[in-house]
């Protein structure tokens, strides 16, 4: 299995603004979201995208990110 960074989870640049990965997270939520959608492999693809965004919205976090490059497994639904 591959690996994706939070940038490519949320399907953002790495010079989004907050304001684009709080969009890019939200239209992601809410198309993956279990309540919303029964597909296999969701529940796991909207944790990942929860975790992208808990990392890419927190400053210190992002900060740390960027020479971390921390990975997460690629989703095939994403």
């Amino acid at each position: 299995m591959g690996l994706q960074d939070y940038y490519e989870i949320l399907g953002a640049s790495r010079g989004a603004s907050d304001e684009d990965l709080k969009k890019a997270y939200h239209k992601l939520a809410l198309k993956f979201h279990p309540d919303k959608n029964h597909a296999p492999g969701t529940t796991e693809a909207f944790k990942v995208i929860g975790t992208a965004y808990t990392v890419l919205s927190n400053p210190e976090k992002r900060k740390q990110y960027g020479p971390a490059r921390w990975l997460m497994p690629v989703i095939p639904a994403l």
